[in-house]
Order: C-alpha cells, then structure tokens, then sequence
C-alpha cells in the first residue's frame, strides 16, 4: 500500500497479537533512541525495533499488561499512563517500575524541564519518584490558573502546552504562562495537541484544527485557522503528522494533507493506492476476485460515484454505489 502526497514512500503494516479481540486500538506511539518505536494499545505496551526497514520483519515485544493513556520519554527512561498508576521503564527496558496514582482519571504525561507532569481529569500534577521501592510524590500546579480538566500536554526544548476541557490552551513558558481560548483558537475544549517543530503548535479540536506559529522567543505568534471551508474532510480533527513537508491531519470523516500552514485552501488531497502503475496482479483461478476503491472528495462528501469495467469481462461500465465490486468465475488470462 502506498499513503503520500507524492505516491513515491511506502508503508508496510504490521499486526500484534493482543490476545484480546474486543480492545486492540491504538493509543500512543512513540519513537525513542535505537530504531525503537513504543506502542501503547488498550490492552498493553509494545516494543518494536524498527532498524530492519522490512516491516515484514518486525516483531513486537509486549512489556506491560494493563490500558495505556499516555507515553513520555527522556533519555532512555520511558513514562506511561495505566489506569491509575505511572510506569516507569529503564535501561532498555530491562527495568520497570509502578507508582500507584490516586484515582483522578489520568489522561496524558510530558516531561518539561526535568519534570513530569501529569494531566487529569482533576487538574496538573508533577510526579517526583524517590528511592526505588514504588514511592513518589504528587503536586498539584496551576490550579489557581484556572488548569482544571487537563486532556492533553505537549512539550518541545523550551515550553509546555496544555490543553483543557473548556478553558482552551495554556502556555507555560518558565513562570510565564498565555492563555488561548475561543474566538482566537477554534474551541476551548482540546482534543490533541501536537508540536510538529519547536515554533509550531497544532491544537486539534472538534471544530477544527488551529496552527500557532511562535516567533521571537515565543513573545509573538500568528495563528491560522483550518477546518471544512478551508477543505478539511471534517471539523473533528484528532490528530496530526508530519512527513517531510507534508502535514496528514487526522478527522473522523478521512485524512487531509497540505503543505501550507496559511489560512487558504488545501492544496491536494490524500491518495491511496494499493497498486503501483505499470505492474501486474496475480490472482488465483477459481476464487473470487474483489476490487475495492476508496475516494476522497472535499466538495461532494457522499455523493462520490464509482464505476469499474474489467477489460475482456465487461462491454460496458458497471456502477458500484459502494465501491466494491466482485468477479466470481473470471477465465484464466490477462486483463486490465
């Protein structure tokens, strides 16, 4: 399969077996020193080495049992979020270690500034572990700051943000702290927030997204605003990713993709392609063959037609309101 703007990097995929078929999402990754990407799911916490560029070739190590809110990383210490404790695993996983949290519905961890913060649906928190027999301290910070209902936190090298349920986004610059809330952002109530470099903030809310480019020591910032009229599939944006120039915003409606971080419209849409143009398919005589098509269009939301016609097989062309289309006893030979 090929996902890209430019239809040139491929993807492989691969499959871990969670042992339970009911809770296999995906909810953190993370890549850390020495070709190791950490896979936090419903179910556990997963370690991959990726220094083989064979995806076939992955294999994932379960390390810890239990939900995954969260994963932070400094040096080669790993933080993670279980329902109502903080992980911590070091020297290359070798070592692990568990602090019991009070029930405060943890949702997200970053590590600022040699400290780690935790956010909750009770407010702020810094974790302070000591010795090693499981005993740590826990402050709450920033309460008077109206931090509240924390639901998501992003660091870079210099600052914090800080994403609530209904007061929008914090930024914690040293003592320094900026608020940015509604009309300025698209909503008070923050889905995700994404550093993409150390000057650009992307707050993803279900309204839109809302792109904060800082400048001059982060004294000064210009904002822009993307969402439906700009070409977003969808305003419920949950995530966002960065290849190369290309910027992949996650909505519940599809993926988007643009290079510009102005306030003008996208500049192309995402292509996917499971074939790459010039090569031939084989398929086995006697089964089935099904094609399927998937379309993206930031006009005509439901209302995309699709239409096949196997050369050799068909005479005309056939409509498939849903994009499939199947082939139960095809002859022996060559099409296109």
């Amino acid at each position: 399969m090929k996902l890209g703007a430019n239809q040139t990097p491929s993807i492989g995929t691969i499959t871990m077996n969670q042992n339970r078929s009911d809770f296999n999402r995906i909810t953190n990754l993370l890549t850390i020193s020495g070709n190791t990407l950490v896979i936090g799911t419903d179910n556990g916490i997963f370690r991959l080495d990726i220094s083989n560029k064979n995806p076939l070739s992955w294999h994932s190590v379960k390390i810890f049992y239990g939900p995954i809110k969260g994963i932070a990383a400094r040096s080669d210490t790993v933080y993670f979020l279980t329902q109502n404790a903080v992980g911590v695993l070091t020297d290359k996983f070798k070592h692990q270690l568990g602090y019991n949290f009070k029930p405060i519905r943890m949702t997200s961890v970053t590590w600022y500034k040699s400290k780690t913060l935790v956010g909750s649906l009770y407010g702020l928190y810094q974790f302070v572990p000591f010795g090693s027999a499981g005993k740590f301290s826990s402050i709450r910070i920033l309460a008077d700051k109206g931090i509240n209902v924390v639901k998501s936190l992003a660091s870079n090298n210099e600052v914090c943000a800080i994403g609530t349920e209904a007061q929008g986004m914090f930024l914690l610059a040293g003592e320094k702290i900026v608020q940015f809330r509604s009309p300025a952002i698209f909503s008070g109530d923050i889905r995700k927030l994404v550093w993409t470099d150390d000057n650009t903030l992307w707050v993803c809310t279900a309204n839109g997204v809302s792109i904060i480019s800082f400048h001059n020591h982060y004294q000064n910032y210009r904002i822009s605003l993307l969402n439906t009229s700009n070409g977003l599939p969808s305003d419920n944006v949950a995530d966002v990713v960065q290849n190369g120039h290309d910027y992949y915003i996650a909505t519940d409606q599809g993926i988007a993709v643009t290079q510009n971080l102005g306030n003008t419209s996208l500049p192309k849409p995402v292509l996917i392609n499971d074939g790459i143009p010039g090569t031939q398919s084989s398929f086995t005589y006697g089964r089935p063959v099904i094609f399927n098509c998937v379309a993206l269009s930031y006009k005509s939301m439901g209302k995309i037609q699709y239409r096949f016609r196997l050369k050799g097989v068909d005479k005309n062309w056939s409509v498939a309101p849903s994009g499939e289309k199947r082939f139960d006893l095809l002859p022996p030979e060559t099409m296109s």
